[in-house]
């Protein structure tokens, strides 16, 4: 369905358009004239307006850079939260990094984010800054700042992690 405001505001646009002549050039003699009245450009406009409309929805232009959130259970993010609540140090951390991706597939970056400074947090603290246990963490943390658009920071933590692996 298209947002009514835009419906409007492309209907006044195609109007004003279709309603005008178009002049192009400097010289009499270079002057291009079309008349919009026609029926053919009028049409093509009208098509051409609609198709960008359609194609402006499909790569959502007009709704955010976002995809659609997939489908994510309420449940299993409570059931996650409490049990990293409960639990402390190296245990913790697959719950998070679980709890990481659920938020990752329902569009949630920035909580997704404030659990992957914790996760960080806890697995440097349990094993040191170049821990085996980073790598998981720092990979997902890599897929939430690319979500978030936040690609350098992503290419760091992906380098990052690629470091520690090779170590």
């Amino acid at each position: 369905m298209v947002h009514p405001r835009l419906k409007i505001g492309a209907v006044r646009h195609l109007h004003s358009v279709m309603c005008s002549t178009v002049e192009r050039g400097t010289d009499e003699d270079d002057d291009i004239e079309i008349d919009i009245n026609q029926p053919l450009v009028g049409l093509t406009l009208f098509f051409s307006t609609v198709m960008m409309v359609i194609l402006a929805k499909k790569t959502q232009l007009l709704y955010g850079p976002r995809s659609k959130p997939g489908k994510v259970s309420a449940k299993n993010i409570g059931e996650l939260e409490v049990r990293i609540k409960l639990n402390s140090g190296v245990a913790v951390l697959d719950d998070m990094v679980s709890l990481i991706q659920l938020y990752r597939k329902a569009n949630r970056f920035e909580d997704a984010e404030r659990y992957c400074k914790q996760a960080v947090q806890v697995a440097e603290a349990e094993g040191g800054s170049d821990s085996k246990t980073l790598v998981p963490v720092l990979n997902e943390y890599a897929h939430v700042l690319t979500g978030m658009r936040r690609k350098v920071e992503a290419d760091k933590m992906k380098e990052r992690a690629k470091k520690i692996s090779k170590s």
